[in-house]
């Protein structure tokens, strides 16, 4: 493994942030955006988005989950992207216990550089996660997700030994949309569109590295994943969007020449019960040897 990102990349993308004052029982993060899943409706916080993601303010790589996120209702020029770096104060829940688990403020929130994939080869997002990959195996998240609850590592990213397919279905809730319309309001009390629940559920059906593993079949609830197929209905049709959608995030993500991983999280009220909530899916042999010295 390289060295966690050199201090003069982390100046680098850190450029332009200013400091976030401190508050007494909140914590002041800076990360890397690695996943964002699709909103979902809670009773105590309305419409609500977990982010995940890689804190850089730290020695060595650390994942992190800021729930809940009201993404909707940020204006537009703190609707942060996956792979951005934002800074924030944060503190820990009170009834979520995983460890890598924080309510943000997003008032204090501020957003950084952008890690792209340079051309393809996806440089500095290896470095980003190097030191992550593999931690733990499926198998293993779900076995300790049984054994510890809450306590157990609720992030990881793997790398599949093989991916089986994906079975993409209608949503019921979709379905039934018209009876669940959600009126949600911005950070600032204005109106935003209903929530739409994702057309399709699409689900991954793979094995990880563990030896006795006998396959996982896992959802996939990356916001990405319901955007296209919400695009894709509107432009060619229903039964030509699902075609799509697991042309894309089947055919193109997990192509045979790309080093697919990946990222899990599990459930807050079922430790062991993981899902993709987004893939990493870089060219294979673009990784580097070691950490570059930027």
């Amino acid at each position: 493994m390289g060295e966690f990102l050199t201090s003069y990349w982390k100046a680098q993308l850190t450029q332009g942030l200013d400091e976030v004052k401190p508050r007494p029982g909140f914590e002041v993060v800076t990360m890397i955006v690695t996943v964002k899943a699709y909103p979902a409706i809670g009773r105590k916080n309305g419409e609500g988005v977990c982010v995940a993601g890689i804190r850089i303010d730290t020695p060595s790589p650390q994942w992190i989950r800021l729930f809940p996120v009201n993404f909707r209702g940020l204006d537009e020029i703190h609707q942060f992207k996956k792979w951005q770096v934002i800074r924030l104060r944060v503190q820990r829940g009170t009834s979520d216990r995983r460890a890598e688990s924080y309510t943000p403020d997003l008032s204090t929130l501020q957003l950084g550089q952008l890690v792209d994939t340079q051309s393809g080869t996806w440089e500095r997002r290896w470095q980003i996660v190097d030191g992550l990959i593999d931690t733990y195996t499926a198998c293993e998240f779900h076995s300790a997700g049984r054994a510890k609850g809450q306590a157990a590592p609720s992030l990881g990213l793997i790398t599949p030994a093989e991916i089986k397919g994906l079975e993409v279905g209608l949503n019921p809730d979709y379905l039934n949309q018209g009876s669940q319309k959600h009126e949600q309001l911005s950070l600032f009390g204005e109106p935003v569109k209903f929530l739409e629940p994702p057309p399709f559920i699409a689900k991954y059906s793979y094995t990880c590295r563990e030896p006795s593993c006998r396959g996982h079949d896992q959802t996939l609830i990356d916001w990405e994943s319901g955007v296209f197929a919400r695009k894709r209905i509107q432009a060619v049709g229903r039964e030509a969007a699902m075609v799509e959608h697991h042309d894309k995030f089947l055919t193109q993500l997990c192509s045979p020449s790309n080093d697919t991983k990946f990222f899990l999280g599990n459930q807050h009220n079922y430790p062991h019960g993981f899902l993709v909530l987004g893939v990493f899916y870089p060219k294979k042999g673009s990784q580097p040897a070691a950490t570059l010295d930027f």
